[in-house]
């Protein structure tokens, strides 16, 4: 009877770490470690956008959006790759590090940024929205609801 007690402690102690390694193993890392987000104003005013997609990932390049005052603004990004996306199509996207300028902005006031991406493995993150003070350019979280709504219900 030993013997059939070790046997099941050790087949118990072998599903409970296979268990713990499956739940981590499907666990995606949270969105501002995969697609960290930097900021800086250069001298004549531009704002540049930085981020960088941790390696396995990318951003769509048109998921990303930029208002200022519930307006939008026009972010000046480069081309992209393409790629047939199964999700959303022919699109392009970025791998890495990608910056997007913004000109004309005002000295103070929240610049609110939107945008999107997913691992190679086929997870998507849903939209993620920051809010940077452009006093301080310090950034912020911004809660979406439905429809990328943001939680003072401007579309971000």
């Amino acid at each position: 009877m030993p013997r059939f007690y070790k046997a099941i402690l050790i087949l118990v102690s072998l599903q409970v770490l296979f268990s713990a390694v499956l739940v981590n193993a499907q666990t995606p890392p949270p969105p501002d470690k995969v697609f960290p987000l930097a900021v800086r104003r250069a001298d004549d005013g531009v704002l540049t956008l930085r981020w960088a997609a941790a390696s396995g990932n990318y951003l769509y390049r048109d998921h990303f959006r930029a208002r200022v005052d519930g307006r939008t603004l026009p972010l000046e990004l480069p081309e992209g790759q393409e790629k047939d996306d199964p999700n959303f199509g022919l699109v392009r996207i970025f791998h890495g590090s990608v910056e997007g300028q913004l000109s004309g902005l005002p000295s103070s006031g929240k610049l609110e940024v939107s945008y999107q991406g997913c691992a190679e493995q086929g997870i998507c993150y849903p939209p993620i929205a920051k809010s940077i003070d452009l006093a301080t350019l310090t950034i912020s979280n911004v809660r979406l609801g439905l429809g990328g709504e943001s939680a003072d219900n401007s579309a971000v």
